[in-house]
């Protein structure tokens, strides 16, 4: 076979990108030399070019989402002011709480007790997806960058209501707990063996809630000690709880919203609005950062344990 016959390169353009590799001035390469060099300089003009898109779309997407956040402050600004009267310490609806506590209560509602010691906790479906909705208030208060993290939720949290109410139009006797769904869900045959849950499901909309509720819980209990600094705790709890199941997207975005984390003072005067001293503040913040962080540890065992033995635990990236 006739050795391809070497072609001259010209000199780059001067504003040649630097990540291309650039032949020398003057060198000699062969036909499959110069080919591969003009495929690796369109892939590099064709990624860049889809970077810039990109980002273009996400600075849209975080003004959407400062406005969201200013929207949120407001409305809990109208609850302090608004919610005054009748109350004699002048603290309205929040009386002597924070914002999560609600979060809280909503979580113990959804709790089935066992009636024999050591039997299984089941979960309400209801109060269940009623306390997902609330515990966003938790993402909201860290700041405005992490509203792109709770529309994520909020969609899940509707496509799992889009299941459960299908599932009433076909039996009026619908499951009432969430081993029951999940079970009709798998027994449809929707997912595939080895944890590769169908999207849209009700499944695969519960197992990002809960991995998003691991992340918020893990920051509530790094945020009750004294020194904490929220955006290391953060950032911690990104790479122990979802770093490992994004791809290159969904981590460059996670990362600069977790650079806006506020400081501790911040996120507890953001917890408890309504709460002026400093140490009565702190201290009502760490008390029911720990009954919220205790209550959803229930509910993520339960969730963790029930995802595991119905072989639904998909860990692909996405």
């Amino acid at each position: 076979m006739t050795p391809a016959e070497p072609v001259a390169v010209l000199s780059p353009s001067k504003g040649a990108a630097p990540s291309i590799p650039v032949p020398l001035v003057g060198a000699r390469l062969t036909r499959e030399e110069l080919d591969a060099w003009y495929r690796t300089a369109l892939l590099s003009a064709l990624c860049f070019a889809f970077v810039v898109s990109l980002l273009s779309k996400l600075r849209v997407s975080l003004l959407g989402s400062r406005k969201r956040y200013q929207l949120v402050i407001k409305r809990w600004n109208e609850e302090d002011d608004n919610l005054h009267s009748g109350n004699r310490n002048g603290r309205g609806l929040l009386g002597n709480h924070t914002l999560i506590h609600e979060v809280t209560k909503s979580f113990n509602s959804c709790i089935v007790k066992p009636e024999v010691e050591g039997a299984e906790v089941e979960l309400r479906v209801a109060p269940l997806l009623d306390a997902m909705g609330k515990s966003m208030r938790i993402r909201e208060i860290f700041g405005p960058l992490m509203s792109l993290a709770v529309k994520n939720d909020e969609g899940n949290l509707g496509k799992v209501h889009k299941v459960w109410s299908k599932m009433r139009d076909v039996d009026k006797k619908r499951p009432t707990t969430l081993r029951g769904l999940l079970e009709v869900e798998k027994a449809a045959g929707i997912h595939r063996p080895g944890g590769h849950l169908a999207d849209p499901s009700a499944a695969i909309a519960l197992l990002w809630m809960r991995r998003t509720l691991m992340f918020s819980i893990a920051v509530l209990q790094g945020a009750c000690e004294k020194d904490a600094h929220l955006g290391n705790l953060a950032r911690a709890a990104y790479t122990s709880q979802l770093e490992q199941y994004h791809g290159w997207l969904l981590k460059n975005t996670f990362t600069m919203a977790l650079s806006a984390m506020p400081s501790r003072e911040e996120f507890m005067q953001r917890l408890a609005p309504t709460v002026k001293q400093k140490m009565e503040r702190e201290a009502l913040c760490i008390q029911e950062m720990r009954e919220c962080t205790e209550a959803s540890q229930v509910i993520i065992k339960v969730m963790c344990n029930l995802f595991d033995e119905l072989d639904l635990e998909d860990s692909r990236k996405v």
